[in-house]
């Protein structure tokens, strides 16, 4: 990416709370992504794994079973926009595989997640965490349309820190994204899945945080012993380089440079 292309993404990302990525997987890669996804899903309904609701299909770290899919926590172009937004030792907190698409078959709970207005932010202190703290990073495998329930967002909500009422009506936006690009949200921004629909719509939510942010689960212990075999640009996002020691006699500073 172009210097003048990263400083454009950067200037519209904290002035609207999101910008846009095209073309960071091809068609093909998405099909055989997808491919891949419906594979574990079944294993996991096998196993009776917690795998979303009638409302959607959700596979936390879906890398687990299957380590070459850790390709789609780090692009290129999405990295070097993290960099400039957090730093160089950024990490994953939490990534997921979704199909948005309401399915009679999966009637696990009645709950249409994700409905109501929300921040990925925290609230401490009844405030919301101040914009630029972390980020998301939505990969579309399948076309987000209007039809398939595409992501809905508060433009320049980010900048908001008092929480909003999760059910009000607002001024929003879709986001629609051809299949393998990327959108960046910062985590501030307010936003919800759209309106339920039966059309598949796949993609990956990844969130990314200071090198100090707790992920949601340990990802080394996830992995085991085949852990060290992980490409290193892997383990560093995965928190290998930032996770604290024992003790002071160990090692001093959390970071591992």
């Amino acid at each position: 990416m172009l210097k003048d292309s990263l400083n454009k993404k950067i200037r519209e990302i904290k002035r609207n709370g999101i910008c846009f990525l095209p073309n960071q997987l091809s068609s093909t890669e998405c099909s055989k992504t997808i491919a891949l996804l419906e594979k574990i899903l079944k294993k996991r309904i096998k196993k009776n794994h917690n795998i979303g609701n009638i409302y959607g299909r959700m596979l936390i770290s879906y890398f687990h079973d299957n380590p070459l899919l850790l390709k789609l926590i780090n692009f290129s172009d999405v990295d070097l926009v993290l960099k400039k937004l957090i730093d160089d030792h950024y990490v994953l907190i939490t990534s997921n595989a979704m199909d948005g698409s309401y399915n009679e078959r999966y009637k696990f709970s009645d709950n249409p997640a994700g409905m109501e207005w929300h921040s990925d932010s925290r609230i401490v202190g009844g405030n919301k965490l101040d914009k630029g703290f972390n980020y998301l990073v939505l990969v579309a495998l399948d076309n987000f349309t209007v039809n398939n329930g595409a992501t809905l967002y508060i433009p320049k909500s980010h900048l908001i820190r008092k929480p909003i009422k999760r059910f009000k009506t607002y001024k929003k936006k879709n986001i629609l994204i051809k299949k393998g690009s990327v959108a960046i949200l910062d985590a501030a921004l307010y936003h919800r899945r759209g309106d339920i629909s039966e059309i598949r719509r796949w993609s990956i939510f990844s969130m990314y945080g200071p090198w100090f942010m707790k992920p949601y689960y340990n990802f080394e212990k996830m992995f085991g012993k085949k852990f060290k075999s992980i490409d290193k640009k892997y383990q560093k996002l995965l928190h290998y380089n930032s996770t604290p020691p024992k003790n002071h006699n160990i090692r001093v500073h959390t970071l591992k440079y």
